[in-house]
């Protein structure tokens, strides 16, 4: 099945509007973590850096998977 061009370009917008979203709060989360006064403040913060970091290459990869199975059909 071929998708209009219009549909594949809006799944990219929301792709990297979504990627955008998500480097944002880790950016800002680790921004916080060079912050904070006590190690374990520290060390929950980069924690939650950590987490998002893998949930974007989990989403980037997931992205691309999709679009690229929607693309062969």
């Amino acid at each position: 099945m071929n998708y209009p061009k219009s549909h594949i370009l809006t799944k990219i917008s929301n792709i990297r509007k979504q990627i955008f979203r998500s480097v944002s709060s880790t950016a800002s989360n680790y921004r916080a973590m060079c912050r904070v006064r006590s190690t374990k403040q520290k060390y929950s913060k980069i924690c939650i850096v950590v987490e998002e970091a893998d949930e974007i290459v989990k989403a980037t990869s997931s992205y691309k998977k999709k679009l690229g199975e929607e693309l062969k059909h």
